[in-house]
């Protein structure tokens, strides 16, 4: 299996956290790169080859850090074809997995609280071809501080484009010696605390689902 190269600072599907001027020497390297940050950060950076979703929010090489002032940059391996940059709203977005690549991997931005957000979370699991191709991606986001009154947006670096209500995907094909992988990785461990139950309930005159939580102390 082939080691992408990075023709950038960062390395290859992994990520790290830079200042605005590492981040745009990045993007003029020519790197097919994925990004997150405050939406004022990303709307100083220069047209080239990358996506963006709005959030202040990272777990950087330094571990958890909340700001304003950097950007969470991430390289894409552009091996076999240049990648494709597709929006989807309300009306397309059954085509996500349909217009992935046959042999590559998608990178998918949603705007929270978007009616995109909303349908994707409640229709995704029935698209054609959903399970098929490798498909990762996460949802924007703003600051606690600014909620109510600023949307999380999403960004195609290549046109400028910021949008609060589609999403953004980036379709990546690979070359066949190339097999992209999907993991989780959990952090996290149980603890001491609380043991905390939930029943999920629906209800009879509108439908709609609402969930019971209890706490029975230390186990």
């Amino acid at each position: 299996m082939t080691t992408p190269l990075s023709s950038s600072a960062v390395p290859v599907g992994s990520g790290v956290l830079m200042n605005l001027e590492q981040a745009t020497q990045a993007i003029r390297s020519g790197a097919f790169l994925c990004l997150a940050a405050d939406e004022a950060l990303l709307r100083q950076l220069p047209r080239g080859n990358w996506i963006a979703g709005s959030i202040p929010y990272f777990m950087g090489q330094d571990g958890g850090e909340t700001t304003r002032q950097k950007l969470f940059v991430s390289e894409l391996p552009a091996l076999d074809a240049a990648p494709t940059l597709r929006w989807y709203d309300e009306r397309n977005l059954e085509r996500i997995a349909l217009d992935a690549p046959a042999h590559g991997l998608s990178v998918l931005i949603i705007p929270a609280f978007s009616g995109v957000h909303s349908l994707y979370a409640r229709q995704a699991p029935t698209y054609e071809d959903m399970y098929l191709k490798p498909l990762v991606g996460w949802v924007a986001g703003v600051h606690l501080d600014d909620l109510g009154h600023a949307a999380p947006v999403v960004a195609n670096g290549q046109t400028l484009e910021f949008r609060s209500d589609q999403a953004l995907a980036l379709h990546l094909p690979l070359p066949e010696n190339v097999y992209p992988r999907i993991d989780i990785v959990n952090l996290f461990q149980p603890g001491s605390g609380d043991t905390i139950r939930f029943w999920v309930f629906r209800t009879n005159v509108t439908g709609d689902f609402g969930i019971v939580t209890e706490n029975f102390g230390p186990s």
